[in-house]
């Protein structure tokens, strides 16, 4: 009967150890949790930061394209031919 008890006992102690191991456990990941969402918000954040750098980057270089250019013929057709693109868009926005 004493050997019933001592192991009645020892089941109990692992069962609260196994809560409090479990409830530790459900913390961690909770806050795990939290700190993933807070890095992918960061994440998002620097793309978009990248993506309005890179248009920045493609516009500057479209400027120096254009500006760079000492032939003033040449400059007139980049510009021409960019007008006549940016149209044929618009053209295929409305149909």
């Amino acid at each position: 009967m004493k050997e019933s008890l001592t192991i009645i006992e020892e089941l109990k102690n692992n069962t609260e150890l196994l809560i409090k191991t479990l409830n530790g456990l459900k913390f961690l990941n909770n806050e795990l949790s939290n700190e993933l969402s807070n890095v992918k918000k960061i994440l998002k954040e620097k793309d978009d930061v990248i993506i309005k750098l890179k248009e920045k980057y493609h516009a500057l270089e479209m400027g120096k394209a254009i500006v760079g250019s000492n032939d003033k013929n040449k400059t007139k057709r980049k510009i021409k031919k960019m007008i006549n693109e940016i149209d044929d868009c618009i053209v295929q926005l409305i149909s």
